[in-house]
């Protein structure tokens, strides 16, 4: 896997990461959510329970209102058609006023109202509350399960050995250039110490053959002033041993010039364990 494949894995496994931080939010909120509408859904159903007794009471109470409007009705057809004339009494106390007992009706007819329309707007907040239940409990259902948050945590490990691994190859990769520009700065002073000792070798070599040059000149020179033999052999030995001698410097320098190079030359062990021979 390539460099920019595992930077891209990193990135989608830390939008991963981030999108089910988000999810695990969602899902704590919701709870919370869900935990409200349990505890309003059993204030409603207490409230649904004492509705049901107001049903009973009302019941009860009509069917009360139903035999007072016979016991009256009853009454009334008697008043009307008397079969015992020759037997009145006065009755002690009074019955209530026909105005009293319609205003009792109707306040008992408003409460009916009232309560059958708190008990319609009761079921339908509890049809809404089973509503938003299901789709809750369906949404939590649809959520990842515990083998997603195995293969995530499986996934951030795997990123990590990766990291470290990135990381120590980085170090060793920073210690060879470290090493690489050790050895050109090595190297180039190498060079300029060979280009020096060629420079001298030439200019040791120009000044022999310049020596060389003037001495055969002055041998020439002395034979054409009449010298003898004898001289001539004599100012030849001696030209001839100064040659040797500027020779012999110029050969003991170039010596200990190459003695100084194969000294410098010598292989040099440095780090990692690489064997480099700056000859």
């Amino acid at each position: 896997m390539s460099f920019l494949h595992r930077v891209a894995a990193g990135a989608t496994l830390s939008k991963g990461e981030t999108q089910y931080k988000e999810r695990l939010e969602d899902i704590r909120l919701l709870k919370i959510k869900v935990a409200d509408l349990k505890r309003e859904l059993v204030i409603a159903n207490a409230t649904a329970g004492a509705t049901s007794e107001l049903k009973k009471e009302l019941v009860r109470l009509q069917r009360a209102l139903l035999g007072e409007q016979t016991k009256v009705k009853a009454l009334s057809e008697e008043l009307e058609n008397p079969m015992n004339v020759h037997r009145w009494r006065k009755l002690e106390g009074s019955d209530p006023a026909t105005y009293e007992m319609i205003q009792k009706v109707q306040t008992l007819q408003r409460r009916l109202i009232t309560k059958t329309e708190e008990v319609v707007e009761r079921d339908m907040q509890i049809a809404e509350k089973d509503k938003l239940y299901a789709e809750l409990k369906s949404m939590l259902a649809r959520q990842p399960g515990p083998e997603v948050a195995e293969a995530l945590a499986h996934y951030q490990h795997l990123v990590g050995e990766r990291t470290r691994q990135l990381k120590a190859l980085t170090s060793e990769m920073n210690m060879h250039v470290g090493q690489a520009a050790e050895y050109k700065y090595e190297i180039d002073r190498l060079t300029r110490q060979l280009l020096e000792t060629k420079k001298g070798y030439y200019e040791a070599k120009a000044k022999l053959r310049e020596l060389q040059a003037s001495g055969a000149l002055g041998t020439s020179a002395g034979g054409s002033r009449g010298f003898g033999a004898t001289a001539a052999e004599g100012g030849g030995t001696g030209g001839s041993g100064g040659i040797g001698g500027v020779a012999g410097t110029v050969a003991t320098r170039l010596a200990e010039s190459q003695k100084a190079a194969a000294a410098a030359a010598v292989p040099r062990f440095v780090g990692g364990g690489f064997n480099v021979n700056m000859s």
